[in-house]
């Protein structure tokens, strides 16, 4: 058997290895319900403020002027959800992550505090 063979071979079994654990682990998920995205959420409709009245992230920037997931700023009239831990996003940005994640995108809070999750580390 050539050396590729066997690395080949190798690299199977242990793919086979790691998809034998998969169904015996099952999938883990930390994504909300729909009900749980109602819960916590609490919406507005984005009025325009001054750059000196946002609030200024670590790097310098205003976070409060646009969305950390999709990088668009608010425009007068978006609506913007908040969480728990007062970070704001886009409505429908905030939700998509939320069905998939249970925290918040910047600081890693739990998006409902009463579930476990936590996000890697």
């Amino acid at each position: 058997m050539s050396s590729c063979s066997l690395a080949y071979s190798i690299l199977l079994l242990s793919l086979q290895e790691l998809l034998a654990l998969e169904e015996r682990m099952g999938s883990v998920s930390t994504a909300l319900t729909e009900e749980s995205l109602s819960k916590c959420i609490k919406t507005s409709i984005y009025e325009s403020a001054p750059i000196k009245d946002a609030t200024p992230s670590c790097s310098g920037s205003h976070d409060d002027v646009k969305c950390s997931i999709c990088q668009e700023e608010y425009a007068v009239g978006d609506e913007l959800g908040r969480l728990h831990c007062q970070h704001r996003y886009h409505v429908v940005c905030v939700q998509q992550w939320l069905r998939l994640k249970n925290w918040c995108p910047i600081c890693k809070a739990a998006a409902e505090p009463s579930l476990p999750s936590s996000p890697p580390s």
